[in-house]
């Protein structure tokens, strides 16, 4: 099984940490912001989060909004 590269790990978190604080309106970050919180340039950020939705943990909804996919949803 591959590991994971931390940015990914790191991104992951962030994202599920945003998209759960009720001060985010149901809005995803940026990729500028993500960016900022794991350490990356924005190049990276963005990189990595269409890597994790290859993989299944991230997904894009019909409103163009970073969401968790699969089974890494938050639960309602």
């Amino acid at each position: 099984m591959q590991r994971e590269a931390p940015a990914q790990d790191a991104i992951l978190e962030y994202v599920r940490d945003y998209k759960s604080n009720p001060e985010s309106d149901g809005n995803s970050p940026t990729y500028g912001e993500i960016a900022e919180a794991v350490g990356v340039s924005p190049a990276t950020a963005y990189n990595t989060v269409m890597r994790l939705i290859r993989h299944g943990r991230l997904r894009i909804n019909s409103r163009g909004k970073i969401v968790l996919g699969g089974k890494y949803l938050l639960p309602d």
